[in-house]
C-alpha cells in the first residue's frame, strides 16, 4: 500500500537510488518455524523503476530493484533455516 508522504518519502528516495547517489541492503525473512523459513540478503540494492497502481480502490507503489554486487559474487545470499 502507498504509505504516508510524511511516514516515508518513496519520491525522493527512489530519485537518489535510480540516479546511483544511493543504495540500501535487503534482509528479508518469509516464515515463523525453524525449518520452515526462508531469508534473503543483499547488500546493495538499487532501485530501478517506479510506478503506482491500485489493488481493489487502494492506492499501490511497485519498486523494481536491482542487486549490485558488494564485494565480488555476494549480489544475493538465499538462506533456508
Amino acid at each position: 500500500d502507498m504509505p504516508a508522504l510524511a511516514s516515508i518519502d518513496l519520491f525522493a528516495t527512489f530519485l537518489e537510488s535510480h540516479a546511483g547517489i544511493s543504495t540500501g541492503a535487503l534482509d528479508l525473512v518469509h516464515g515463523t518455524v525453524a525449518g520452515n523459513k526462508v531469508q534473503l540478503t543483499a547488500p546493495k540494492v538499487q532501485l530501478s523503476t517506479m510506478s503506482e497502481g491500485d489493488d481493489s480502490g487502494i492506492a499501490t507503489y511497485t519498486l523494481n530493484a536491482r542487486f549490485i554486487p558488494n564485494a565480488g559474487n555476494d549480489e544475493v545470499k538465499l538462506t533456508v533455516k
